[in-house]
């Protein structure tokens, strides 16, 4: 979706990838984090539950990264600016607002190919788009899709 954020084709990513490589140490332009940042392949809580069972429940580490790690989220927007933010998975939509959307805002809501793309533009011109995630047959998968996911994205930041 980079690429076409960036005004080429999906098609073309592996050319994209190779010549600006994003998330690659020491690469200028892309930084990638995750929310909570213990890896899972799934939230669900059985899975918590057999992996973190001694240690605590996935309730309370969620609400401790709410507590203590989203206000630093935050101001990372404020101190850095950054032109976008593209956040990946719409059941997390209320999560990305309190990480990274200015109090008193809210997302704007779009279908494009039956799938949602939030957004929303912060005091300091920030903006916050949440896409479905990039997998199963109720995400972003289809190349025509993304294409159109990062030609909007693209106009918001051309706004």
């Amino acid at each position: 979706m980079l690429i076409s954020i960036n005004g080429g084709r999906v098609t073309d990513y592996k050319k994209f990838a190779e010549t600006n490589q994003p998330f690659v140490k020491g690469a200028k332009g892309y930084f990638k984090a995750n929310l909570y940042p213990l890896a899972f392949k799934t939230t669900k809580y059985e899975c918590w539950k057999a992996a973190f069972q001694n240690a605590t429940s996935f309730n309370d580490y969620q609400e401790w990264i709410r507590k203590n790690r989203f206000p630093i989220m935050k101001k990372w927007v404020e101190t850095y600016c950054p032109q976008l933010i593209v956040c990946v998975g719409i059941s997390y939509l209320a999560d990305y607002k309190i990480a990274f959307v200015d109090e008193g805002l809210s997302f704007h809501t779009e279908m494009i190919d039956d799938r949602e793309l939030n957004w929303t533009i912060n005091m300091n011109g920030t903006i916050v788009v949440v896409i479905p995630f990039m997998l199963n047959r109720y995400g972003l998968i289809k190349n025509v899709s993304i294409q159109k996911f990062g030609d909007r994205i693209r106009e918001l930041i051309s706004q």
